[in-house]
C-alpha cells in the first residue's frame, strides 16, 4: 500500500469513544492473559511400537487454555522403539529392533512446517538400539543397548541420513541406559543402572565419531544410585543424572579433561525399602532441564503403589539444586519433554496409555492443563515446534538479508580509513565500505548478503556477551562502518566507539571463502571489534605498566581482544569458525593456551616478575604478555562457566575500585582475582596463588570470600 494515497478521516466523538473501548479491551487482553498465548504450536511425536506407528499430538494455547489434539499418525513398516530429533536437518530418526535378528533399522523422517511427517530413508544397522541421540554438530547418530551394553556411533550423511558405522564398543557392564555428548561435543557419558551402578566416561572425536575411554574410566557413582538419564546445564560445565535407585538427581562438574567430579546428590523421596533385583517398586525415570537453566524436572515411577510423581528442582546460580515442588501423576511416568519456551511439560504416563500436559508455573510447580489417551505405552517421544528449527546458515542468510542494499558513493568521507570513491553495502547493523571497488556488479550479491548477515551477527554477539553499549560515532545511514581499505595493513579501531577498518587483503580472503560456502571470519574482525567494546571504565581497575616503563601498558586490552576472537564465533550460528592464516579457531586457541601451560609447568623458572610484568615472555621469542593473558582467559572460560563467565567478567571489572596508578601492580592482581571470582561465583584464590603464583593481599581474599558467602 502506498502511504501517500491514504485518506485520513477525523473521527467523531462517538467513534473516538468506540475506538478507546476497543483499545482498552486490547490492553486488558494482551496484558492480563496468560503468557502462554505467545507460545507457538508444539507437536509431540511419540514412538508407538504396539501399533507400528509414530503418533502426532498438536498442542496449542488459546485464550489462556491449553488444548491438545491427536492427529493422523504415520504408519511404519516395522515396530519403532527409540526416537530422537536432529535439529541440523529438522528430522526425526526412529530406530526399530527386529526380534528375529540382532540387526535393526534407522528411519529418517522429515518434519514439514505444518508438523506433518514424511519418511525419507531407511537404513539397516548392525546392532539393536535402546537409547539414541545425535551429536552437537549433527554429524553422528549414537545409540546404546540396555541389555547388552552395546554402543554404536554411525555417520550421518550430508542429508542427515544414517550411514556407515564409525565406532563400536561394549560397556564393561550391561544395562547401559543413555548416551549424549557434552555441549562442546568433546565428551560423552554412559550410565548403567541397578546393581551394575557405573558411570563410564569417554572422549568424543567429533571428526571421526570415535569414543575413547578416559582414565579413570568409571566415575564411580555412590553405591546403588543407578544413574539412568542425563541433562546438561545450558551454560555451566555441569551434567545432571536421574538416579534410578536413589530416587534423586546427581550433579557433576565436568573438568576440562572430561572427568566428572560430584558436586551434589539431591533426593526426591526416600525409598520404601532397599533395592532388590527382580522386585519392581519405586524408581526414577527421565530427567529434563529448561533451556534457561533455571528449572529441572525428574519423574519417579511406583510399580507397587501410587507415589508416581514429577518433582521440580530450582537450579541455583552455581548449578546446585533445591527441591521446589511435587506433582503426583498417572501410573508409571516414563518420558518427559518440555515445550521450547519451557512453559509446558509433557509426561508420558505409560501404564495409563496417556499423555498428560502441565503448565509450568513461575515457581516451578505444575498445573494440569490437558490429557490425551493415545492407547499406547509410550516410552520415547520428542517435543517440536517451528521455532525449534534453525535452518543452516546459508539458507537463513539468503532469507534475512534480502533487505541489504549496495550503493556507490563518490564523495565518501572516511571515518578511520578509505578513499573518496567507494561502494557501500548495507546490512541490518553494518555498512561495509569497499574503497577498492568501483561498481556494485563487481561482487556476487548473495555472497555479499551472507557476509553482511554474519557481520551483523558479530556485533549482536558482542552486545550480548559484553553487556556494553559503545557509542555509535559517525554512522553511515545510521549503521556501523566497517571500512575495507588497502591503506590498512591489518586492522584499526577505536576504544568505546563502534566502527573498524580492515585491510583489503583480509576482506578478499573472507569473500572467497564465503563464496564457497565456508563462512569463516578472520580473527582480525573479532580482534578489532573487541576494541570497540573495551570501554574507558575497564582499564583503570586492571591495567598496569610493565617493568619496561610507564609507557608500556594496555596489555589486558589485547589479551581480551584475542580471547574474544576465540569465544565469539561459537556464539554465532551464521559463522562456522574463526579463520587465522590458514587454520581455524582451535589451533589459534591451543597456541594461546600453550603459553599459560609453559608458565604453570615451570615454577622454578617463571614467576610474576619475569612473566606477567614484562612485555615479552621469557620462554618464546616475540611472544607478548598479552598472549599469556589470553591463555588465562581461555582457562577460566573453560573451567568456570564458559561464555557466562566472560559475561560476568565484563560486568565485574568496571565495578572495582580504580588503581592508584598504573604502577599499582598489586592492586591490578587483586582486582583481576576479585572480578574473576565474582564472575565464577566462587573464590578462586587457591588457583591464583598456587597455580598462577600470584601474590594476593589477605584482606582482599577475605573480602571476596565474605561477599560470595552472603
Amino acid at each position: 500500500m502506498n502511504v501517500s494515497h491514504l485518506l485520513i478521516k477525523t473521527p467523531s466523538t462517538r467513534e473516538s469513544k468506540f475506538a478507546l473501548s476497543l483499545c482498552f479491551i486490547w490492553i486488558v487482553t494482551h496484558l492480563f492473559t496468560d503468557p502462554l498465548l505467545s507460545e507457538e504450536t508444539t507437536y509431540i511425536f511419540a514412538s508407538d511400537g504396539k501399533n507400528q506407528q509414530i503418533l502426532r499430538v498438536e498442542v496449542t494455547a488459546e485464550n489462556g487454555e491449553i488444548k491438545a489434539k491427536l492427529l493422523e499418525s504415520l504408519k511404519l513398516p516395522s515396530r519403532p522403539s527409540g526416537i530422537t530429533y536432529n535439529p541440523h536437518h529438522n528430522q526425526l530418526i526412529v530406530s526399530s529392533s527386529a526380534r528375529s535378528s540382532r540387526k535393526a533399522e534407522a528411519v529418517n523422517i522429515k518434519i514439514l512446517s505444518d508438523g506433518k511427517l514424511k519418511p525419507d530413508h531407511t537404513t539397516t544397522i548392525e546392532f539393536p538400539t535402546s537409547y539414541t541421540s545425535v551429536d552437537r554438530k549433527g554429524k553422528f547418530y549414537l545409540s546404546t543397548h540396555y541389555r547388552t551394553g552395546s554402543t554404536q556411533v554411525y555417520h550421518l550423511n550430508q542429508d542427515g541420513r544414517v550411514g556407515q558405522q564409525a565406532c563400536s564398543l561394549k560397556t564393561p557392564r550391561p544395562e547401559a541406559h543413555s548416551l549424549l555428548t557434552t555441549r562442546d561435543n568433546k565428551f560423552a557419558y554412559i550410565p548403567c543402572v541397578k546393581t551394575n551402578n557405573a558411570l563410564y566416561q569417554y572422549s568424543f572425536d567429533e571428526k571421526t565419531g570415535k569414543l575413547s575411554p578416559l582414565k579413570p574410566f568409571d566415575a564411580s557413582p555412590p553405591a546403588m544410585f543407578g544413574p539412568r538419564h542425563l541433562a546438561y546445564h545450558p551454560t555451566l560445565p555441569l551434567v545432571y543424572f536421574s538416579n534410578e535407585q536413589q530416587l534423586g538427581v546427581s550433579v557433576y562438574e565436568i573438568n576440562s579433561d572430561g572427568q566428572l567430579h560430584d558436586k551434589q546428590h539431591a533426593v526426591t523421596i526416600p525409598r520404601r525399602s532397599p533395592y532388590v533385583r527382580g522386585k519392581r517398586e519405586l524408581s526414577s525415570s527421565d530427567i529434563v532441564m529448561a533451556s534457561d537453566g533455571k528449572l529441572l524436572f525428574i519423574a519417579i515411577r511406583d510399580s507397587a503403589g501410587e507415589e508416581d510423581s514429577v518433582f521440580t528442582f530450582r537450579v541455583e546460580s552455581d548449578g546446585r539444586l533445591s527441591l521446589a515442588s511435587r506433582m503426583k501423576v498417572g501410573d508409571i511416568p516414563w518420558k518427559l519433554a518440555l515445550s521450547p519456551n519451557g512453559k509446558i511439560l509433557f509426561v508420558s504416563e505409560s501404564n495409563e496409555s496417556r499423555l498428560s500436559i502441565f503448565e509450568v508455573q513461575p515457581d516451578g510447580s505444575l498445573k494440569t492443563a490437558a490429557q490425551i489417551n493415545w492407547n499406547a505405552r509410550i516410552r520415547s517421544m520428542v517435543a517440536w515446534s517451528p521455532t525449534k528449527y534453525s535452518p543452516p546458515p546459508e539458507e537463513e542468510s539468503i532469507k534475512k538479508v534480502r533487505s541489504a542494499t549496495p550503493a556507490v558513493i563518490d564523495d565518501y568521507r572516511r571515518y578511520i580509513s578509505g578513499d573518496r570513491s567507494v561502494v557501500a553495502w548495507y546490512g541490518k547493523r553494518v555498512a561495509l565500505v569497499l574503497d577498492e571497488d568501483t561498481s556494485i556488479e563487481q561482487r556476487d550479491a548473495k555472497t555479499m548478503q551472507r557476509i553482511l548477515f554474519a557481520l551483523d551477527d558479530v556485533f549482536d554477539a558482542f552486545d550480548k556477551v559484553t553487556g556494553r553499549k559503545p557509542r555509535l560515532t559517525a554512522p553511515l545511514q545510521g549503521k556501523i562502518r566497517i571500512e575495507v581499505s588497502s591503506k590498512v595493513g591489518g586492522g584499526l579501531a577505536h576504544h568505546g566507539r563502534l566502527g573498524v577498518a580492515i585491510g583489503h587483503g583480509f576482506f578478499e580472503g573472507l569473500y572467497k571463502r564465503f563464496s564457497k560456502g565456508e563462512n569463516t571470519v578472520d580473527q582480525v574482525f573479532f580482534y578489532e571489534i573487541a576494541r570497540n567494546y573495551w570501554m574507558r571504565d575497564m582499564n583503570p581497575t586492571i591495567d598496569y605498566h610493565t617493568s619496561k616503563g610507564p609507557r608500556d601498558y594496555g596489555w589486558w586490552t589485547v589479551g581480551f581482544n584475542n580471547a574474544m576472537s576465540i569465544f565469539l564465533p561459537h556464539e554465532i550460528k551464521s559463522i562456522k569458525d574463526m579463520y587465522y592464516f590458514g587454520s581455524g579457531g582451535k589451533r589459534f586457541s591451543d597456541g594461546m593456551e600453550a603459553n599459560l601451560k609453559s608458565y604453570i609447568q615451570n615454577p622454578d623458572k617463571y614467576n610474576w616478575e619475569n612473566s606477567w610484568n614484562v612485555p615479552l615472555v621469557p620462554w618464546k621469542k616475540r611472544t607478548s604478555v598479552n598472549d599469556l593473558m589470553t591463555g588465562l582467559l581461555i582457562r577460566l572460560h573453560r573451567d568456570h562457566g564458559g561464555i557466562e563467565f566472560i559475561k560476568g567478567l565484563y560486568q565485574e571489572i568496571p565495578k572495582l575500585q580504580p588503581l592508584k596508578s598504573r604502577s599499582d601492580r598489586q592492586g591490578a592482581r587483586d582486582n583481576f582475582y576479585e572480578a574473576s571470582s565474582r564472575a565464577a561465583k566462587k573464590d578462586l584464590s587457591e588457583f591464583f596463588t598456587k597455580t598462577l603464583r600470584w601474590s594476593l593481599t589477605e584482606k582482599r581474599v577475605q573480602e571476596v570470600r565474605n561477599a560470595l558467602n552472603k
